[in-house]
């Protein structure tokens, strides 16, 4: 979803599909620092078999390109296949507009997966948690 209409008529349709008290909870890997350091490479992340390495692009303000590159181990070599994903590059403020135009509740920001509350300046990744 690359425009804020499109994250809107996302938004609203999470929103219906929840059960009344539900808990919808986004995490698309960035954050406003990622957004405004622009790295073009982050660490891989490893796993027993599998290395995965990120390359990134910024043609635009509006997006952010990763091109993945996945390594797996096989019994007697490696494969390989790359992947490109083009991502809306959305800071904390845009989510808040698109969020405030939902029948959202209550919508929270945190900086990791163990609830460290959101950073502009030093979260690596934003993950948004909302209640209906």
């Amino acid at each position: 979803m690359l425009g804020e209409d499109e994250v809107i008529k996302a938004l609203n349709s999470m929103y219906e599909r929840l059960n009344d008290g539900g808990i919808l909870i986004i995490d698309n890997g960035l954050s406003d620092k990622l957004i405004n350091d622009k790295p073009k490479v982050l660490p891989g992340r490893i796993n027993k078999n599998q290395v995965f390495y990120f390359v990134l692009e910024y043609p635009n303000e509006e997006e952010i390109v990763f091109n993945i590159l996945n390594v797996q181990k096989t019994k007697d070599s490696f494969k390989h296949s790359f992947e490109i994903m083009r991502l809306n590059s959305m800071k904390k403020k845009e989510y808040e507009e698109c969020f405030s135009k939902t029948k959202f509740s209550k919508v929270e920001y945190f900086g990791d997966f163990s609830f460290t509350p959101f950073s502009l300046e030093e979260s690596r990744r934003m993950i948004a948690v909302a209640e209906k």
